[in-house]
């Protein structure tokens, strides 16, 4: 039996119902970071710069797409918050 598969482009919804639906396709989540990763980079980028950026954005929708199932308010939100977290880490790292 042949699996089908959901397109980032063809999920719609607000961020919880993606969500939801990532829970049963994984994939879907690509949503998630295509509507986000934007704004969740830029946001690293000017805390940190554009050198730390591409691992703090990608940490931070890492540690979003595992939480997925267990956090039931995941959004944008959420996805910044643990960008936050990661750059103090970073920060207390380089002190």
């Amino acid at each position: 039996m042949a699996t089908t598969v959901t397109p980032a482009s063809a999920v719609q919804g607000d961020d919880a119902a993606i969500i939801r639906q990532s829970r049963q396709e994984p994939e879907c989540f690509a949503a998630i970071f295509d509507r986000y990763y934007v704004q969740v980079h830029g946001y690293a980028a000017r805390r940190l710069g554009g050198s730390l950026a591409d691992d703090v954005a990608a940490e931070a929708f890492l540690v979003a797409f595992e939480g997925r199932n267990r956090d039931r308010t995941l959004n944008y939100r959420s996805c910044r918050w643990a960008v936050v977290s990661r750059m103090i880490l970073i920060e207390r790292c380089v002190d």
